[in-house]
């Protein structure tokens, strides 16, 4: 887990911003891949319309992904 404790968080907050940045790394990952598979595709004369419709769901589904880790772990927080 990362180490706040230069920035002078306490223990509860501490872990509730490493959960978080834990838990988006690998879908920012995914979206990264994701940019350079479109890329890709465009260069290779897919149709820009489906792909820029394949795009908003990817950013759909990383916004999603990323308040529910955020949503779990301020709940985990406040339940103790």
């Amino acid at each position: 887990m990362i180490k706040l404790t230069t920035l002078g968080l306490d223990e509860p907050a501490q872990r509730l911003a490493g959960g978080i940045l834990s838990g988006s790394v690998g879908v920012q990952a995914i979206a990264g891949l994701e940019a350079i598979v479109l890329g890709i595709l465009v260069l290779a004369g897919f149709s820009p319309v489906v792909l820029v419709l394949i795009a908003l769901l990817g950013l759909g589904s990383f916004i999603l992904v990323n308040g529910s880790a955020l949503s779990g772990t301020m709940l985990a927080m406040f339940r103790r």
